[in-house]
Order: structure tokens, then sequence, then C-alpha cells
């Protein structure tokens, strides 16, 4: 446990996966390994993981802060509070409930709950780290700025406050720092955020990776829409863009039509690629194409499978899984009439914003520096533009300025690439979550981009990068590709 309080998910794997393999049916063990697949953004096999667990030991009070965790991630935050609530009449007092509760609050919109339950916790006790690090949350959330940059520098000061906690309080304080203006302040706060845990990353090969699946993947073949066979699905809606790039807003635009369901950052192809390591081998971007058709059709069939089991029953289930475009390849083979939507947003705002969010280091290693996440992103657009033309994919290309400079425009071309009817709910996508007005309340996954989608669309973070200057060159030779 304390290895995924410090963020070391791939040890803590080594530890864990030979112990369930022994103890299949010990309840702490099972539990440890979902906890790991949560760590690591494999939440299905997280939740059949705790699931188990509550079922070998249900008495457990750390079997509902499970529940609420699985809450969360279906975007289900009245439960998730309910079953922080329950975990604290069977166990009062929990440290971990408490903490878990004040977060589902601050997750599902209620500002003043969370903050006037913080209070109370910290009137009786001294607040733990995750509950002072939520509270500095909620303080900037809530617009007072000054006070949650005193409860960041307490914290700061602190011993034993774990690296994982350390960096998310530095990347909440530099981003405070960059609204008050103080641009220079708020750099130095991301860069020794992201100093805090220890990352690699090789951009050179990196590009020679990307070179070679880009210069090895075929033109794909269309799919005949009258078949009915998994290849011509059209279930499958896929977007496709860098973290932070608005990938959220075009989710939560695509989820306010009442056929759409959406499964957030979801690793489905993945899962499914790794659930058939023994036949695709070990290279998981070209082993897929390389397959038999048995084999592939049973892949297309799994993973639509898993997109209902996630999304439940519609016409369109979205993906917003953060290497999409990576799988480029596979989605073409797989599923040659499922919509993409390629998203871009100005480089060096896009920039700036992944250095100053808490992107899991394990997975992105390269978002912790400007020059790496330069190379990233070169490296992403070069990719792409090699492959768009191989595949027969319906296609929109959209930009994050022009989609919130002239949503009235792009929202109708973007439900027009699914292939769906106009509905006008999508013009207002942060009133997706409410049932108000008779539609139906839709869930969305939780990303950093949670509580910025729930205000109405607007271009302010279109604007970002102007006034960074030259504090983003190290950034901009490494896109440019002279460093």
């Amino acid at each position: 446990m304390e290895l995924l309080k410090a963020g070391r998910n791939a040890e803590a794997r080594a530890i864990v996966d030979p112990i369930v393999a022994k103890r299949p049916r010990d309840p702490a063990a099972v539990r440890a390994k979902g906890l790991v697949e949560m760590r690591s953004g494999r939440y299905a096999e997280a939740e059949r993981w705790l699931l188990k667990s509550a079922k070998l030991d249900p008495r457990n009070p750390l079997t509902m802060l499970d529940q609420a965790s699985l809450h969360k991630f279906h975007g289900r935050f009245p439960e998730m509070i309910a079953a922080c609530r329950e975990a604290l009449k069977r166990s009062p007092g929990h440290v971990g409930a408490e903490a878990m509760l004040a977060r589902a609050m601050e997750s599902s919109g209620d500002l003043d709950g969370a903050f006037e339950f913080i209070r109370s916790v910290g009137a009786r006790r001294s607040l733990d780290p995750d509950t002072g690090e939520c509270l500095i949350t909620v303080l900037d959330l809530l617009g007072r700025h000054d006070e949650a940059l005193d409860a960041a520098e307490g914290f700061l000061k602190a011993g034993s406050i774990p690296p994982v906690l350390r960096r998310r309080v530095f990347l909440r304080r530099g981003r405070i720092l960059e609204k008050r203006g103080e641009l220079d302040a708020a750099l130095a706060s991301f860069e020794e955020g992201q100093a805090q845990v220890r990352t690699v990353f090789d951009p050179d090969a990196y590009d020679r990776r990307m070179e070679q699946v880009a210069a090895d993947l075929p033109t794909f073949e269309p799919a005949d829409p009258e078949d009915d066979g998994p290849r011509s699905s059209r279930l499958p809606v896929f977007i496709a863009g860098l973290p932070r790039s608005g990938t959220s807003l075009v989710e939560r635009i695509l989820g306010a039509h009442p056929a759409v369901a959406t499964i957030g950052e979801s690793g489905v192809l993945q899962d499914v690629i790794r659930d058939r390591r023994d036949d695709v081998g070990e290279d998981h971007a070209l082993g897929p194409l390389r397959v038999s058709g048995d084999i592939a059709d049973a892949m297309r069939r799994q993973a639509l499978d898993r997109l209902v089991e996630l999304g439940g029953p519609a016409e369109r289930i979205v993906s917003k899984h953060l290497q999409n475009w990576a799988y480029l390849g596979t989605i073409g083979f797989w599923f040659p009439n499922a919509a993409i939507i390629r998203l871009v947003r100005d480089p060096a705002a896009n920039a700036i914003s992944i250095l100053g969010q808490d992107l899991p280091p394990d997975r992105m290693a390269w978002a912790t520096r400007l020059d790496w996440i330069g190379r990233l992103m070169r490296a992403e657009r070069r990719f792409v533009d090699a492959v768009r033309e191989r595949l027969p994919n319906p296609w929109l290309d959209l930009t994050y300025e022009d989609l919130v400079a002239d949503p009235a425009i792009w929202i109708p071309r973007i439900i027009e690439a699914t292939g769906l009817p106009w509905n006008q709910a999508c013009l207002e996508p942060h009133r997706a979550e409410s049932a108000d007005g008779g539609g139906r309340a839709a869930r969305f996954q939780p990303t950093l981009s949670l509580h910025q989608v729930r205000q109405p669309i607007s271009g302010d973070a279109a604007r970002r990068a102007e006034a960074w200057g030259d504090r983003l060159d190290a950034f901009r030779r490494a896109f440019d590709g002279g460093g």
C-alpha cells in the first residue's frame, strides 16, 4: 500500500501479482490487486478484483471505500457519497473514509458542503495529508485563493507528506499563482511539483518507435455498412487528442445526446490487446493487425462487449482514452466505420496546461518536463498526419480554439460526424449531468477537467499561452525540432 501511495505502481504490481497467484481467495491480496489495477488505469480489471474482495470480506469497512472508488470511476457521485457515509457508520472517525467523503463532495460540486465537512474534521483532529490536500483544492475552486495558498504553504512545510500528494499541491499552487499573474513563481511551482516523482523518458527512442509504426501500417479497407459483422459497427466513437486539448469538453458535447453513452478514459482497446497477448505478441501497435481473421473478429467482439458493459445500451459509445491517437491503426483495422474526432489545441497553451496537471507519471513520464512535452507533441502530430490517409473512418478535424470561439458552428459538425441526428441539448454540455428541464442525466468518468466542463463553454483558456512568452522556449525548441 505504501508503494501505491508513493505512485510506484509497477513495484507494487511486482509484489502483489505473485501473492494473488498463490492466495487467490485472500481478501487483502485480492483488494490490493484491485487497487494496483485502478492506479494503473485499468478500471475494468480493478472493478472485477474489488468486487471479488467485497464478496470475500463483506464486513470490512474498506470494502465500502472500494465501492466509493468504483462509483467515482462511473461518475456516480451521490452513490460515492453514500458509500463513504456507510463506511463511516461501520467505522466512525475512519481517516480514509473522511478523506474520501470530502473528495466525493468536492467531485460532486458541493464545494461549500465539502469545506464545512473538512472544517468539522479539523475541529476534532489534525487533518491527514489526503484531507488537507482536498481542502486546498476546495479553497481554490471556491475562489478563496489567498487561503488556498496559505494552506498549501503549510502543507508543503509539513514532514512525512507522500511525494504523490506533494506533487499535487505544488501543481495546484502553480495554477493558483498563474491565476494571479505570478507566472515565474507558477512555473517554478510546476517544475518543483513534477520533480517530486522519478520519471524516465527517451524522446529519441519514442520518435523511432512511432516512425516505425507509421511506416509499417497498411492502408485499411472500408467495411460494408450493410454487413452486420463486428467490423462494420458504428457503435464506437473515438476522440483522438492529447491530454488537456479539450477531449473532456468534446466528450460532454457528445454525452449530452440521448443516444450517446461515454466511457471516459477507459482503455478498452488496450485491455483487449493485453488479454490477447498470446495471439498479439509483444508489439501492441502492430501485433493486432497481424492476427488471423477469426482472432481479429473475436477481438472486435470482445471490445464491443466491453464498450456496452461500461457504457450501457446506446447507439454510440464514446472513448476519449488519451492514447487513442497512438492506436489509430487498430481502430482503422477493427472498426473502419467508427467515427474519429481528431482534436488539437494551440501547442504552447496545451503544453503549459499539461505541465501544470497531475497526469500519471508512470504512464505519461513525458508530461513532467516542457522539452519532453514538446517532443511528444511533435511525434504525435507527425504520426497522425502520416496515418490519416490510410484510414477509411469518418473523420472530423477539430481545433479547441475554433470550438470554443464558435460552438454553434462546430457542435453540430461533431454530432454529424457520428451519423446521429441533431439534438439541441448538445449545445449546453455543461448541463449534461443535470436532469433539469426533462432531459436525462448523463454520467461521466471524472477527469482533470471535471469542474471546468461543468461551466458554460468559454474561450478564456484558448488565450492561455499569450502571457507566458519566452518561459515556454524549452517547449517551443523541442516542438519545432531544435532541441
